[in-house]
Order: structure tokens, then C-alpha cells, then sequence
């Protein structure tokens, strides 16, 4: 069983998109609906952090990133096997650059 750990920017990042869809959106059941799924992404990770895909970024980075789809995002993270950790690192828009949030540049 692996430990799943929420960095910081991933929690700002899940805080930013609840609040998103309940104060714009007016959609408090969108975002329950979607911390919800969250939560149970999670736990697969802590018994199954290799079953998401690596994530294939523009240049290679020093962890390799796997991404877990959660409706129209994806939780991205990393695996500490040593550790048997999972890093979550950011939760993102699906559609979005990701190379750049993460700050991989080509």
C-alpha cells in the first residue's frame, strides 16, 4: 500500500477548480460530484499508482509523471517506489498546456 501525499500546488490547484464551479459555475453539485471522484482516484492510487499512464512531456523530467483522467481533468503524480509514496503535483484542465504549467519547456 503506498502513501499518497497532496503537494501544495495540488491542493491549491483542487481548491481553485471547487471553487471555480461552485462561484461561477452557481454548480455546488458539480463540485461535490467531482471531490468526490477525486477522493476515489485517490485511493486506487494508494494500491495501484502504476496503472495510470506515463504523462509524455516535451522534454524528459527528473520523476517520471504518470496522469489519472478525473472527468475533464487530470491528476498528475509521481511515484516514490523506495518510499511507496505517490506525489500528487497538480490537478489540471485536460485541454491545457501542460509542458508549460509544469514548467518543462522545449
Amino acid at each position: 500500500m503506498y502513501e499518497v501525499k497532496i503537494l501544495p500546488s495540488a491542493h491549491r490547484d483542487l481548491t481553485r477548480i471547487v471553487g471555480y464551479m461552485v462561484n461561477e459555475l452557481k454548480n455546488p453539485i458539480a463540485a461535490d460530484k467531482f471531490f468526490h471522484s477525486v477522493e476515489k482516484g485517490l485511493e486506487l492510487l494508494k494500491t495501484y499508482p502504476s496503472s495510470n499512464p506515463v504523462f509524455s512531456t516535451v522534454k524528459p523530467t527528473k520523476n517520471e509523471i504518470r496522469s489519472q483522467l478525473i472527468g475533464n481533468y487530470l491528476l498528475l503524480y509521481s511515484i516514490g517506489e523506495a518510499e511507496k509514496t505517490v506525489s500528487v503535483i497538480a490537478v489540471v484542465y485536460a485541454k491545457r498546456d501542460i509542458d508549460n504549467i509544469l514548467g518543462i519547456e522545449d
